[in-house]
C-alpha cells in the first residue's frame, strides 16, 4: 500500500511537471511527428505510381499506426540519467525512499499519457468514421490484443535501450551525444524513414539483426495483419529475448556503474 502511494505521489509530480512544460512538449511532438509524416507523404506518392510493394491505403495506415507506435514507445529516460550522472544529481534520486528506475518510469508513462491526448481520441474518431480508409484488422479484437501484448513489449525494450544509453554516463563523458546516435540509427533501421518490407532483401536482413524494427515495425505489421501463425510466435519471441537482455545489461551496468561512480568534484 505504502509502495503504491508512492507511485501516485510520484505521478502527480510527474503531471505537474509536464503541464508546466506542456508548450515545448508539444513543441517535441511535432517535431518528431514530422519524419515520418515527410516519409508517408513520399511514399505514398511512390505507392500510387508503383505496382510493387505497398499500396496506396497500406502506405497510409502503416504510417498512421507508426507514428502512433512511435508515440507510445518514446523514451528519454536516458537522456535524463546521462545528464545527472554527469552533473552528480543521480546522488538525490539515489537517497530517495523509492528505486530510481520506478521515478524514470512513472515519469515516462505519464509523459505519453500527456502525449496521447490528442492523437488517439483523431485516431479513434477516424476509425469509427471512415471505415472504408482503414485495412479490416483494425476492426477484429484479436489483432488489436496481439498488438498490445508486442507494444507492451516494445516499450520496455525501447526504454531498456535508451537507459543502456544514458548509463554509458558512467564511463563516457559524451554519453548525452552517443545518445543521438542512438536516435538517428533507430530512425533509419525501425521503418520509419522506409518500410522495412519495401528494403532489399540483402538491408532487411542487417536491419532485422538490430533491436529497433522490433520497437516500430513489429507491431505495426502486427495489427496490419502482416505477421501470422508462426511467424508471429517468432516475432514475439524475438522482441521478448531482447527485452530480457537488454533488461539484463541494464542490471548489470547499473551496478557495475555505481561501483566506480564518484560526482563530480570529489
Amino acid at each position: 500500500m505504502k509502495f503504491l502511494k508512492k507511485i501516485f505521489r510520484l505521478a502527480a509530480i510527474s503531471w505537474g511537471d509536464t503541464m508546466q512544460y506542456r508548450a515545448d512538449i508539444s513543441m517535441w511532438i511535432l517535431a518528431e511527428a514530422a519524419t515520418p509524416l515527410v516519409s508517408m507523404v513520399l511514399w505514398y506518392t511512390v505507392a500510387k505510381n508503383s505496382d510493387q510493394g505497398f499500396s496506396p491505403q497500406e502506405t497510409l495506415n502503416y504510417y498512421i499506426l507508426t507514428i502512433l507506435v512511435m508515440t507510445a514507445t518514446d523514451s528519454w529516460a536516458g537522456f535524463y540519467l546521462a545528464q545527472e550522472i554527469l552533473n552528480g544529481t543521480i546522488v538525490q534520486r539515489l537517497i530517495k525512499p523509492i528505486a530510481v528506475f520506478w521515478d524514470l518510469i512513472i515519469n515516462n508513462a505519464v509523459g505519453k499519457v500527456f502525449r496521447f491526448l490528442i492523437p488517439l481520441p483523431l485516431f479513434i474518431v477516424s476509425l469509427w468514421l471512415f471505415p472504408t480508409f482503414f485495412v479490416s484488422t483494425l476492426y477484429q479484437w484479436r489483432p488489436w490484443f496481439l498488438f498490445m501484448v508486442s507494444l507492451f513489449l516494445a516499450l520496455c525494450l525501447a526504454f531498456f535501450i535508451d537507459v543502456i544509453f544514458g548509463l554509458f554516463a558512467f564511463w563516457l563523458e559524451d554519453a548525452v551525444n552517443i545518445r543521438w546516435f542512438k536516435d538517428t540509427l533507430k530512425m533509419i533501421t525501425s521503418g520509419i524513414l522506409i518500410p522495412i518490407a519495401i528494403m532489399p532483401t540483402s538491408v532487411q536482413h542487417i536491419v532485422n539483426l538490430l533491436p529497433f524494427r522490433h520497437i516500430i515495425t513489429t507491431p505495426t505489421e502486427i495489427i496490419l495483419g502482416r505477421i501470422s501463425g508462426t511467424s508471429l510466435l517468432y516475432a514475439l519471441g524475438i522482441q521478448l529475448a531482447w527485452v530480457v537482455s537488454t533488461g539484463i545489461i541494464v542490471v548489470v551496468m547499473w551496478k557495475r556503474g555505481l561501483k566506480r561512480y564518484a560526482p563530480p568534484g570529489q
